[in-house]
């Protein structure tokens, strides 16, 4: 299967601006600007996805339960590689994404536009951009029982984009923060630190944990206890 798909700054779209380069310039603001990658495909780390299966199995589990089916659905799964850590933890995965990949066995389907879902498991690393309008389709249009993203730490800093508007409609139930940044471009130099989001109708209760490498390393605790 292929591990990294080429993308196509020209003939594809960017969701985000470009970045500062540099740590020091971006605090400021200015400095010259990394130009992002075409529709924010930044496919997630092997590590980062199993680390997130070992604490959430139990959880989706449960779902399977219910649903009768091991599928999962990964709607932003160009490149394959969540899915193919998922494969690890016996979950067969219903892959697409607006760009198609028939290599990884991906479809073409633009999720805001998706009318029905395909798994009631939907785990994701979507472009940061949009991410809220999709979880409001998700969650809100499409109703789905379990859906676990990775975002920034920051997802719910209130800003132009709604962080806090979608906290009041949208809360989480589970958040994993992780103990170490991912280097999403190879780069050896990764600045972002990010998290596991999960919106789960099984488990109502609000939870914390923290990630590193091999699993969970702290039990859930209770946010409101």
């Amino acid at each position: 299967m292929t591990t990294l798909l080429p993308f196509d700054p020209e003939s594809e779209p960017a969701l985000a601006p470009d970045a500062p380069r540099g740590l020091g310039k971006a605090m400021t603001g200015g400095g010259d600007k990394a130009r992002r990658r075409a529709n924010d495909y930044y496919p997630t780390q092997p590590e980062a996805t199993r680390a997130m299966f070992l604490a959430e199995m139990p959880y989706i589990n449960r779902h399977i339960e219910v649903s009768g089916s091991n599928r999962m659905w990964e709607p932003c799964g160009r490149g394959g590689a969540i899915a193919r850590v998922a494969a690890e933890f016996g979950l067969q995965t219903v892959a697409t994404d607006i760009v198609p990949d028939p290599a990884n066995h991906v479809s073409p389907l633009d999720l805001l536009h998706a009318p029905r879902l395909l798994s009631p498991i939907v785990i994701t690393n979507p472009p940061f951009a949009p991410a809220r309008a999709m979880l409001r389709h998700l969650l809100g249009t499409l109703k789905a029982p379990y859906v676990c993203i990775l975002h920034k730490t920051t997802f719910w800093n209130s800003g132009d984009d709604g962080g806090a508007a979608l906290w009041q409609d949208y809360p989480c139930n589970r958040r994993w923060d992780m103990t170490w940044r991912q280097d999403f471009t190879g780069g050896g130099n990764p600045t972002m630190t990010t998290t596991w989001f999960v919106w789960d109708r099984l488990s109502p209760h609000q939870e914390f944990g923290l990630l590193d490498r091999s699993g969970p390393v702290l039990p859930r605790l209770d946010l409101f206890s």
